[in-house]
């Protein structure tokens, strides 16, 4: 097992521009974010996180703080624009494409090593398949904030949601996570999306509270 203390903190602070121990953590990520990922969150991912919030009957959306940059477009809706949210219960599924995750995989069968830059978020009561089946290798067990990681890539062998993905699977208060990136070559985009949205969870509650939590907005409870 790996454990991932403060080593993305460092890598952010000396993209900021100077040099930041364990206790400047905090500053460190809020003046930078790692190439190829935004602190931004785009509105058309915050509003699916509410919607699918809307759908939901417990629990809370972590709509994720730390996001693929470039220009984003929802999966959850019609070619007509309609919402067509997967929520129910205290579970969800959100997908997304972001123009520069588009690329080349060539670890897939050639039909399908071309991709548009598809993402997405899940969310589940039991892990069930996210790391069995057909084309799928746990290549990296790591802990991150003091959580149980799973790296897991799913070839194309059969189509799937998470089909062509690079993903992150790990347990937090009874419901099993998922972010997903197609393309085994974004990898390096993957954990420090997972430690931001980890580090998001710990600190937030899912329960509504009468004074807002600072760094807490992405976190929507279930209608």
């Amino acid at each position: 097992m790996i454990t991932l203390s403060c080593g993305i903190t460092l890598f952010l602070a000396l993209q900021a521009g100077g040099l930041a121990g364990c206790g400047d953590q905090d500053t460190a990520q809020r003046a930078s974010a790692p190439p190829g990922l935004t602190r931004t969150v785009p509105q058309v991912v915050r509003r699916d996180c509410e919607a699918a919030a809307e759908e939901m009957d417990e629990g809370a959306v972590y709509c994720p703080p730390l996001v693929p940059a470039g220009r984003t477009y929802s999966q959850n809706r019609s070619s007509r624009g309609k919402v067509s949210i997967d929520a129910q219960e205290d579970e969800y599924v959100l997908s997304f494409v972001t123009s520069t995750l588009r690329g080349r995989d060539e670890a897939q069968p050639k039909n399908f090593r071309r991709h548009p830059g598809h993402w997405l978020i899940r969310v589940a009561d039991q892990p069930k398949e996210l790391t069995q089946g057909p084309g799928v290798q746990v290549v990296k067990e790591v802990t991150v904030e003091g959580t149980p990681v799973a790296i897991v890539q799913r070839k194309w062998v059969a189509y799937d949601i998470d089909a062509g993905h690079v993903f992150a699977v790990w347990r937090f208060g009874g419901r099993t996570f998922e972010i997903s990136l197609h393309g085994f070559e974004n990898r390096n985009l993957l954990l420090p999306m997972v430690e931001a949205s980890i580090k998001q969870m710990r600190n937030c509650s899912e329960a509504p509270s009468d004074e807002p939590v600072p760094g807490c907005e992405l976190v929507i409870p279930a209608a």
